[in-house]
């Protein structure tokens, strides 16, 4: 039975649970901190992804008895329901994982038929021209020699970005957003300035969903003990306690939770401080 929201089918994220307690997304092994369920860090990464494009991302998650649900990963941290797994769906998960199909047998190879190559009339080169191909590869390129300068235009670009970082000129910085979005190289950069540029706006609440998905992008790339990993955790752990609204907070607190089971931070009291935060919410 499907859900009333719409969600495009781009992009989809897919998760894979197993019976050992591990988890895949898209293909990748996911890290299970100690005590936390694999469901719960897999999704973890949808919920980066839908923070990343501001909006939900369609999620395939396959159970651990091959059960398949699409889910809607929200960048709050909440999970809509789309599409349930019909019951033959699990019945035929079930029946392949009883009776396995046995490997097909190989064919022997076929022997290959020998075949002879018609003998070509050759000209031994003259040493004038033997001494001509010699040059050619001792011969270096000028072009291949040396790298190719980086295009005045970008270096000015990057120039006008980097100054108008050290001033505070937050408006020049948006502008010079644009060209760099188009280059997926630079797609760690941009996701902090835009981080940056929402606490500039006073939106708190998203940035912190913006430096939490930062973090986790960054534990999967860099690991979870680099320093800019735990630098995106701490700016998103420091701004979740400035958010005022406490519905924002209570749904902002559970991304940052399960992030902080990745990337603890070096301050165990700083965790106790938001379970307790967290703990109020859920209360109130």
């Amino acid at each position: 039975m499907g859900n009333d929201l719409q969600v495009p089918g781009w992009p989809l994220v897919t998760i894979v649970l197993s019976a050992d307690g591990s988890a895949q997304v898209d293909g990748n092994p996911v890290a299970v901190p100690p005590g936390e369920e694999a469901r719960s860090a897999a999704f973890a990464h949808a919920v980066a992804t839908a923070a990343r494009i501001g909006r939900p991302v369609r999620v395939k998650l396959t159970d651990t008895d091959g059960a398949e649900w699409v889910l809607a990963a929200h960048p709050d941290g909440g999970e809509t329901t789309l599409e349930k797994p019909s019951s033959s769906r699990r019945r035929g998960a079930k029946q392949k994982q009883q009776t396995p199909k046995p490997p097909k047998q190989p064919k022997p190879p076929k022997e290959p038929r020998a075949k002879i190559a018609p003998k070509r009339q050759t000209t031994p080169p003259t040493p004038a021209q033997s001494s001509s191909r010699l040059e050619d590869l001792l011969t270096v390129v000028e072009s291949q020699a040396q790298p190719p300068a980086a295009p005045a235009a970008a270096l000015a670009s990057e120039n006008t970005l980097e100054a108008a970082i050290d001033a505070g000129d937050w408006t020049t910085v948006a502008a010079q957003l644009k060209p760099l979005k188009a280059d997926p190289r630079q797609a760690d950069r941009v996701a902090e300035l835009e981080a940056q540029l929402a606490a500039v706006r006073g939106d708190i609440a998203a940035s912190a969903v913006q430096y939490t998905a930062l973090a986790l992008a960054r534990s999967q790339t860099v690991g979870p003990d680099h320093p800019s990993t735990h630098h995106a955790a701490d700016r998103a752990n420091d701004l979740w306690h400035r958010i005022a609204d406490p519905q924002q907070a209570l749904q902002t607190g559970r991304a940052l939770l399960n992030l902080r089971q990745i990337v603890p931070p070096s301050d165990p009291t700083s965790l106790v401080q938001l379970r307790l935060r967290l703990a109020r919410l859920h209360v109130s």
